[in-house]
Order: structure tokens, then C-alpha cells, then sequence
């Protein structure tokens, strides 16, 4: 569950940190203790339904291009599209044990991460100490979008309740790697915000010295991880377009529909991400329509309606107010996010 809820969100929490004050770390721990409940509610819901079920990477190959006739592409490009290359064939295995190990990768990477941002406060020149205001207004909703992206893992949580085998045991689990997760992005958005203060990049690695080893360290490791993530995420998608294939379909074909899709939904995102490529509003933009959706309003909403005429009354005004404090923070913090991002693109396109 740990390798499903840490990705690249963690990579702007120092600078959603920074932007919103360090009193903001109470809306990160405050996500993360909802989103724990919501997991928890999941686990009853499907008791009841059992059948429901820019970067700097171009520091690595800096000043390397690709030039072809028909087509043009930047440092940061090209690496993009050689981790969607990476990605794909991960997308045709039909047996989710045998991309596991992509989880443990997942983790792995993300503690890589942290070990080089540690590495560089207590090795380089660039000093902890810096300023970090104590709190932003203004700059909430974009940053409760980023802190809600970097908790959203809810769309697999139905598929590990039910590979689970001791299923009673999944609040616990659930629990434990929520608090895991919210002390790690903590740690990294403190030690980050500290280290960097207003120049801190939205990826935090983006601010780190060039030409240390632990740079090139902490950039190889920002490749791999959505590259560990993708092939997990897409199974829930993937297990649901099996259901409603014909039975009479051979596996062979429903490997061949299964990854064409799947292909085309990776290429899709690049798409995206080679022309839209303003890390921080996009991730704080899918964080409030989607992220938030997915993982607070809908579980909560789906617990009631199930589980309705059983729950006791603090339990209903619960997930009420979680449903209505979900529902405020989509809302502004779309709106927020998706003028930024126009704003970004329209100076892009002057410049």
C-alpha cells in the first residue's frame, strides 16, 4: 500500500510547504488522517459489497537532444518519453504478481529521494535555515490540491482488500502506511523548505545543486517512479474491461485489448506531459478535481448510502462534514489551480 500512495507527489510537498507556511503542515496531517478513515470505510464498504470490487532530469543527459526530420525534442522530452518506453511492456503482463516487485521499487525510489535531499543539507554548501513563513491564505487551495494528489491511492485500495488474506487486518495496514507516508512527506517538506525557502523548485530535486553525485542520484530516482506506478494503477481499469469482455474471447485476445488500452492511456499522458508541462498546477489541479473526489467524497458518500439506517448519528455528521470539507476543497482549489495553469500557458505561448 506504500509503494500505491508514494509517488511524485512528494516531490512538491517541500515547495507546497513553503508556499502555503509551515502552518500548513497541519492540512497535510489533517488529509492524511481523512484520507486513513476513508481507506478504513472502503474496507467496510466492500464487507458489505464484497462483489464491488518540468523536471530536472536533464541534468542526467544534459545538453542531450533529439533531432529528427519530423520531430523535436527537448532534454526533458526525450527522458519523458524513455520512461513512457520503460513503462509500457509492464502494461501486457496480465499477472499482477509478476510486476510486484514494482511496488518495493516504488518505495525504494522514493526513499532514495529522501535520502539525497538529507544528504545534500548535511554535505553540501547549501545550508538548512531558511525562512518559511508561517502562513499563506491565499496560497491554500493550490497547496491543499498538491498535499490531497500525494495521498491519492484509493482507486486500488478494493483490489488489495481483496488479495488481502486476512482481511480484518486491513484498517490496521491501512493505519500504519498512512502514517507512514505523512511522516515521510513531513520530513521531506520541512527538510526541503528549509533547505531551499523561496527558490525551492516544485519538485524539490529540481533545486538541488548540479553536478553532486547525490543529484544525479535523486534525478535517476524521479525517473523510475512513475515508471513503478503506472502498470499498478491501471489494474483496477484493466480487471473491470476483463469482466465485460465476451467469455468466448481467448486470453490471447483479451491480452492484446487489455494492453492496446493501457498503451494508449501511458501515451495519452505524454502526450499531455510534453505539452502541458507545469508540474505543480497540474498536480494540484488533478489533486482538487480528482484526487479529493476519489478519495474523500466518494468513499464517504458510498458508506453512507450503503450503510445507511445502521450508523450511529456522530458517525453520519462525520462523513457529512468529510463529504462538505471535501466538496469546499475541490471546488476552490480548482478553481485556483485551473487559473494558474491557464495563467502559465498563456505566458508561455507570449514568451
Amino acid at each position: 500500500m506504500v509503494g500505491m500512495l508514494i509517488g511524485l507527489g512528494q516531490l512538491s510537498t517541500p515547495y507546497a510547504l513553503e508556499n502555503g507556511g509551515w502552518a500548513s503542515i497541519f492540512l497535510l496531517v489533517g488529509l492524511g488522517i481523512m484520507c486513513a478513515y476513508t481507506a478504513h470505510i472502503i474496507g467496510r464498504c466492500l464487507d458489505e459489497e464484497p462483489s464491488s470490487k518540468t523536471d530536472n532530469i536533464p541534468l542526467v543527459f544534459a545538453g542531450v537532444r533529439l533531432h529528427l526530420p519530423w520531430l523535436r525534442l527537448s532534454t526533458t522530452q526525450l527522458l519523458t518519453v524513455m520512461a513512457v518506453l520503460v513503462a509500457l511492456p509492464s502494461l501486457w503482463l496480465r499477472n499482477l504478481s509478476s510486476i510486484s516487485f514494482l511496488s518495493f521499487v516504488g518505495i525504494l525510489m522514493s526513499m532514495v529521494i529522501l535520502v539525497t535531499i538529507l544528504c545534500t543539507a548535511a554535505f553540501s554548501n547549501v545550508g538548512l535555515g531558511k525562512h518559511i513563513p508561517v502562513l499563506r491564505l491565499d496560497k491554500i487551495p493550490t497547496v491543499s490540491g498538491l498535499y490531497m494528489f500525494s495521498y491519492a491511492g484509493h482507486i486500488v485500495f478494493p483490489n488489495i482488500y481483496t488479495a488481502m488474506k486476512d482481511r480484518s487486518s486491513f484498517t490496521r495496514v491501512s493505519v500504519t502506511n498512512f502514517f507512514m507516508v505523512a511522516v515521510l512527506y513531513t520530513t521531506l517538506a520541512f527538510v526541503g523548505a528549509s533547505l531551499f525557502g523561496p527558490s525551492v523548485n516544485s519538485q524539490v530535486t529540481l533545486s538541488m545543486p548540479p553536478g553532486l553525485l547525490v543529484t544525479k542520484v535523486a534525478l535517476w530516482a524521479t525517473v523510475l517512479t512513475p515508471v513503478t506506478k503506472y502498470a499498478l494503477e491501471f489494474a483496477p481499469f484493466a480487471i473491470q474491461l476483463e469482466h465485460h469482455l465476451p467469455a468466448t474471447m481467448g486470453p490471447r485476445a483479451r491480452i492484446i485489448i487489455r494492453g492496446s488500452i493501457g498503451s494508449a492511456g501511458l501515451l495519452l499522458i505524454l502526450a499531455l506531459a510534453l505539452s502541458v508541462p507545469y508540474f505543480q498546477y497540474v498536480l494540484s489541479l488533478t489533486g482538487s478535481l480528482i484526487s479529493v473526489a476519489i478519495s474523500v467524497i466518494f468513499p464517504c458518500g458510498f458508506y453512507l448510502k450503503i450503510r445507511w439506517g445502521r450508523l450511529s448519528r456522530p458517525v453520519v455528521v462525520l462523513n457529512a462534514a468529510m463529504i462538505a470539507v471535501g466538496f469546499v476543497l475541490a471546488v476552490v482549489g480548482t478553481a485556483s489551480s485551473a487559473k494558474l495553469l491557464v495563467k502559465s500557458i498563456q505566458n508561455g505561448h507570449v514568451a
